[in-house]
């Protein structure tokens, strides 16, 4: 039997502070063990947001990450660095300011440029938030939602969290940290590591203006404080035993497929095609893409991404570099309008679309990235074949549309469900049609919109209680839905578990990316059943 190369299988998470050489850690991984294995940099995200989208596909994540009290997950290791802190701010107050060329300055460039020649009196909350104890502000808040309280309390707990790591490593030890973290991996420890990202072209410590130096002192005291306190903590550790002669059990691991993913802000999206599934080389395609947006966005950028048949990348293009801007978008459905001209070579393709919001201080956020939302093939009419792609003209324009209407969102589905004649024993996975009626008794349609509709649906328990199946398939209701004050008699599809046992069900309806009824005052059916 054939086995795939032993991959590295642990679960590890390099939790990346600014300008630690979080980059250059990142790509030493990727050299090692594979984009497979080793998640594409994260600029910024929630913890546990970060995990879900990336830990099911990837061993190790890197990222800049978000903390709101909810604590380390006990199924990951945690490594970090940490470097002096004076030295950290200086070298992001001038990384961009002197490294990046850009050709014009942007709005976060301007506060730091403002901050360096007034010797800091000129301080911006937008550079503020990356220059004042971000350690302690960090690791503080991983166990803790209060900021209130005491800075003594603030260090003293961040102390306690970071201590909880596997590995805490300092940037002016980076040969130690490089050794301690090839050790947990278990792969060659490198003398060095690439430079990536470094800030080429910076005043030192002691280079800049007393006063600049002084205030950036006095926004960092309790990191100051936090620092000393690792470097003390780290140097009472007794000295580690190296491994003389090291073969690593890993291989070299690629990624196979593409990521795919959405996020409350926009948890639905649809697309079509209008011109059909087989197109003509030079047609024109018009793809319509209508979305939920759940929450107003500062500036949305929409994007299209068209792979061939063999997972090739042939086009991509978004709003921004078509010179588009989209500000201020409000919550509600809309529609993203796609025109390309199918300037491609005759095969098939698919078309995926993603959504990114643009922040003022310039970073961005992914709201939605789908990979295949629609499949089509090109053919030639009367050109002859040739190989290689061409520019596609393209054009994307927005539109609201009424797709979402929130008065169908079910504040208070009162009413209840109930069989007619039910089953008390089934069959392992066998699926049975059962008739129920269900009653309305609230003051509102119960049947939602395209986005969000309600449909009929059931949990699974075990005789003890644990849950087997919470998300049971769904069972649509009639058209037009149930309205007020109306009991309908509907056939409502159940699978049985896949175990022989005694089982709890849970007859219910749901409204889709809002809610079970039984959260909100719906009286459920609920009965045991026999499955032999």
């Amino acid at each position: 039997m054939k086995h795939r190369a032993n991959v590295y299988n642990k679960r590890l998470i390099f939790d990346h502070l600014m300008k630690t050489a979080g980059l250059s850690v990142h790509k030493w991984f990727m050299d090692e063990l594979g984009a497979g294995c080793v998640s594409g940099h994260h600029w910024g995200g929630d913890h546990q947001e970060s995990i879900r989208r990336f830990g099911g596909k990837y061993s190790i994540i890197c990222a800049h990450l978000d903390f709101g009290g909810e604590g380390l997950d006990p199924r990951y290791q945690y490594i970090t660095l940490l470097r002096e802190p004076i030295d950290r701010v200086i070298s992001w107050l001038f990384f961009e300011m002197q490294n990046v060329d850009r050709g014009k300055l942007l709005e976060q460039d301007s506060w730091r440029q403002d901050f360096i020649l007034s010797d800091g009196t000129k301080l911006n909350n937008g550079v503020l938030r990356f220059i004042s104890n971000i350690y302690t502000k960090h690791f503080f808040a991983i166990e803790n939602k209060n900021t209130t309280i005491a800075d003594s309390e603030q260090v003293a707990s961040a102390l306690s969290v970071i201590k909880s790591y596997d590995i805490v490593g300092l940037y002016e030890e980076m040969p130690e940290f490089l050794a301690d973290v090839a050790d947990l991996v278990s792969i060659p420890a490198p003398k060095s590591i690439a430079r990536v990202n470094a800030t080429l072209s910076r005043p030192a410590v002691d280079q800049i203006s007393p006063k600049l130096r002084q205030r950036i002192i006095d926004l960092n005291q309790l990191d100051i404080r936090f620092y000393n306190e690792v470097v003390a903590w780290k140097k009472s550790q007794p000295p580690k035993e190296r491994k003389t002669i090291f073969i690593s059990p890993w291989q070299k691991y690629e990624p196979v497929g593409n990521p795919a993913f959405t996020t409350q802000d926009i948890p639905a999206v649809r697309a079509k095609l209008i011109e059909g599934h087989d197109v003509i080389h030079g047609q024109l395609l018009t793809f319509q893409v209508d979305f939920l947006l759940n929450r107003q966005v500062h500036e949305l950028e929409a994007g299209i991404h068209i792979f061939d048949e063999n997972k090739s990348w042939a086009f991509g293009t978004n709003s921004t570099l078509q010179g588009k801007s989209y500000l201020d978008v409000s919550a509600g459905s809309h529609r993203i309008t796609h025109h390309l001209i199918a300037n491609l070579p005759a095969g098939k393709y698919t078309a995926g679309f993603a959504f990114v919001e643009r922040l003022p201080e310039g970073d961005q956020k992914e709201l939605a990235w789908y990979d295949v939302l629609s499949e089509f093939s090109v053919r030639y009419d009367a050109y002859p074949q040739f190989a290689g792609y061409s520019s596609l003209p393209a054009e994307i324009t927005l539109q609201p549309t009424t797709l979402a209407d929130n008065s169908l969102i079910i504040q208070e589905p009162t009413g209840s469900i109930t069989p007619v004649g039910m089953l008390e024993t089934m069959q392992p996975n066998k699926e049975y049609k059962i008739t129920v009626t269900v009653s309305n008794d609230g003051s509102q349609l119960w049947r939602g919109d395209i986005f969000r509709p309600v449909n009929m649906s059931y949990h699974w328990y075990d005789q003890a209680g644990n849950l087997v199946l919470y998300d049971g398939p769904r069972t649509s209701l009639p058209a037009g839905g149930i309205a007020s004050s109306i009991t309908a008699e509907i056939e409502m599809a159940v699978q049985a578990p896949a175990s022989p046992g005694r089982y709890g069900l849970v007859l219910t309806l749901v409204q889709e990316n809002i809610g079970w009824f039984e959260e909100k005052g719906f009286k459920p059916y609920k009965v045991e059943i026999n499955v032999v």
